[in-house]
Parts: structure tokens; C-alpha cells; sequence
């Protein structure tokens, strides 16, 4: 039985996801996140991910530190394209010569500092800094060439953990192949079971298979802990909060009003693949509608006439080419996508951070 359940007013929110994230995908994202006291769990067909307000105020704190200076910015992005090189090479070399437990642990270790530098390109780094755009002169040089990094670093991260064949998925299924462990229950182990299975041959089956129902992953003082089952049902209860607001409102990352037809776009792993016949389907002067710009809806932002995200902060990708086309964005609404329908009229008003809908699309 928990002792003790999580506020969830003491956490800013970070990411979600439409669809199922397998449990070890969690993990590798709680691992990373760890001294940022991260939180991810599945609820209602959804991935849900947030670290600790207390954290927010550190790692914008970081964010000012490397952004305002050229070096240390240097530095972020040459070890960023380096740990993706790295992790490509050992993918590749497990690939043709199998899974050892060296260079499954490397394969492991290498996941976790990619994400642990990623991170520091999201909106709980950039947008302190953003703010201090005209303070600091290497902030605005730096964040030039940002949007690119950006773009580079979520396009390997989707290629390392998220599409249908990513390096995650393929070594994994390797793994299962080695131990005669489906992949199925691989996805709900975590990476050091992984590694214990591969070790000592053994795993808790029965712990690991309460986790197809529910799980919960948090970390505190730097310490992982993992529920499951009921457990983890309780705590999801506890830490999730109905909104009952109607409201839809964001941060302004570029000005203008727009009234048009919405399109809703939610991608998830399963239909990640399928994402180019979705945008296909937008049509010219739509306002997009999305958890987050990510790479497989990029040109969905070329089509748009204002883009809206759940997700993001001043130096997101949407904001980034929102400033560019010169088209009303509003970032970091959270519930966008939940309250907003496929085909829905719509007014987004960037000047104040307000979405509002007009007329709802006729089912």
C-alpha cells in the first residue's frame, strides 16, 4: 500500500501523448528526468509526463546559464549530435553482431544522456531565457541556429524511441530473441530489469504483468519509484484533476487574429507512420491543432493560417516557425486538443492567448 500520494498542483505539466506508451519508454523518460522529480503514467488512452514546480525554477535558472552563453550553448548541441552518433553506432553494432550485456548496458546509458541533453531544448529551459532575448546578445545569436537544433534533436528522438522501427524497438526485439522473452512483456520491464534478466536470468513476472493494466513512475530525491495495479490506479486518481474550465488559453508566441476551420491532428506510436496522409488531408487556411509540431506534421504548419498547441513555450518548434510565416500561434494551452473538434470554427486570438469556438463541426 502507498504511504502517501503526489500533489499534482506542486507539478508543471510537460508532454502528452494520444495512445499507449509502453511502460519501459517511461521509465527511460523518468530515468533521464530523475533529478527534475518526474512523474509519467497512462490514463485514459492517454501518456501523461510532468516534473516538479521547484525543478521548473532550476532549470530555467540552467536554461539563462547556457543559453546566454555561446560556449556552453556550443557545447549542448556538439554532445547532443555526438550521443546521437554514438547511440546509432552501438544500435548498429548490436545489430550485426547481437546483444551482449556490455553493449546492452552502453545502448542503455546512451539513451539516458541523449534525453538528459535534449530536454534542455524544451520550454522549461528556453523561455526565462526568451525573456532575457534583448538583455543578452549571445541569447539571440544562439537562438538563431535554435530552431534547427531543435527540429534535429526531436527527429532523432523519434527516430531512437518513437517510430514503428526505431533503434528502441529493434533492440529490443533482439533482446527478446536472446532471452525468449516476448517483446510485449520486455516493453513493461524497466531498463535495469532489462538488464538483470540479461545478467541473471531472471525477471518478476508477476509484478511486471500488473503493469499492462495501469503503472505510475515517479522519482523523489533522486530515487525511482515504479506502481502498479491498483496502486497505481489509486495514485493516478489522486494526481489527476478534472477540469471542468471551458477555457482555452495559452502563451501568446506570435500575434494576429484568426477565424477559421480547425484541424485536429493527434499523433500517437500507432498511427505514427501515418502521420503524411493526415496532413495530406489539411486543407490551405486551417488553423492546426496539435499536442505539439513535431517532425511528422511539420508541413502541416505550411498549410496553416495560425497554429495552436497543447505543449510548448516561446522557443518551441510552433512558435519558432509561427514567427517565421508571420501566423498567429498560441502555445502551451494544455487542453487544446481536448477541447477543440475536427472541423470545429474557431477564433484564435493571439493577441490576447485566447482560442474560442465559434460554431462546432456538424457530426
Amino acid at each position: 500500500m502507498i504511504k502517501k500520494f503526489l500533489n499534482s498542483e506542486d507539478y508543471q505539466e510537460c508532454f502528452k501523448f494520444d495512445g499507449y506508451v509502453p511502460f519501459i519508454i517511461s521509465y527511460n523518460f523518468i530515468k533521464s528526468y530523475k533529478d527534475l522529480e518526474g512523474v509519467a503514467f497512462f490514463h485514459e488512452g492517454r501518456w501523461y509526463s510532468y516534473i516538479s514546480l521547484k525543478a521548473v525554477k532550476k532549470s530555467l535558472k540552467e536554461g539563462v546559464n547556457i543559453y546566454s552563453s555561446s560556449e556552453k550553448y556550443e557545447k549542448l548541441r556538439y554532445k547532443t549530435y555526438q550521443t546521437e552518433k554514438e547511440i546509432t553506432k552501438i544500435y548498429e553494432l548490436i545489430i550485426k553482431e547481437g546483444v551482449s550485456k556490455d553493449k546492452l548496458s552502453t545502448f542503455f546509458s546512451l539513451l539516458e544522456k541523449f534525453r538528459i541533453l535534449y530536454r534542455k531544448t524544451e520550454f522549461f529551459y528556453t523561455d526565462l531565457a526568451f525573456e532575457k532575448l534583448e538583455e543578452f546578445p549571445d541569447i539571440k545569436k544562439n537562438f538563431s541556429s535554435f530552431g534547427d537544433f531543435k527540429i534535429d534533436g526531436r527527429t532523432a528522438l523519434n527516430n531512437i524511441f518513437f517510430s514503428p522501427k526505431s533503434h528502441f524497438v529493434k533492440v529490443i526485439e533482439f533482446v527478446a530473441s536472446f532471452t525468449k522473452v516476448s517483446r510485449d512483456k520486455l516493453m513493461l520491464c524497466s531498463t535495469d530489469e532489462i538488464m538483470d534478466l540479461v545478467k541473471k536470468d531472471k525477471l518478476n513476472t508477476k509484478e511486471i504483468d500488473k503493469r499492462k493494466d495501469s503503472y505510475f513512475i515517479y522519482s523523489e530525491k533522486n530515487k525511482i519509484v515504479m506502481l502498479s495495479g491498483e496502486n497505481a490506479k489509486m495514485a493516478i486518481n489522486k494526481f489527476v484533476k478534472i477540469s471542468l474550465s471551458k477555457e482555452i488559453k495559452g502563451k501568446t508566441a506570435q500575434i494576429g487574429v484568426v477565424r477559421a476551420f480547425a484541424k485536429v491532428i493527434k499523433v500517437n506510436i500507432k498511427n505514427y507512420d501515418k502521420m503524411s496522409e493526415v496532413v495530406d488531408e489539411m486543407k490551405k487556411g486551417e488553423v492546426l491543432v496539435a499536442e505539439t509540431t513535431e517532425p511528422s506534421i511539420i508541413l502541416a504548419c505550411q498549410k496553416a493560417s495560425a497554429i495552436v498547441t497543447n505543449q510548448g513555450g516561446m522557443m518551441s518548434h510552433a512558435a519558432i516557425v509561427a514567427r517565421e510565416l508571420k501566423i498567429p500561434c498560441i502555445v502551451g494551452t494544455n487542453n487544446a486538443t481536448e477541447m477543440i473538434n475536427d472541423g470545429d470554427f474557431i477564433e484564435v486570438d493571439a493577441d490576447k492567448g485566447i482560442v474560442k469556438i465559434i460554431e462546432r463541426a456538424k457530426k
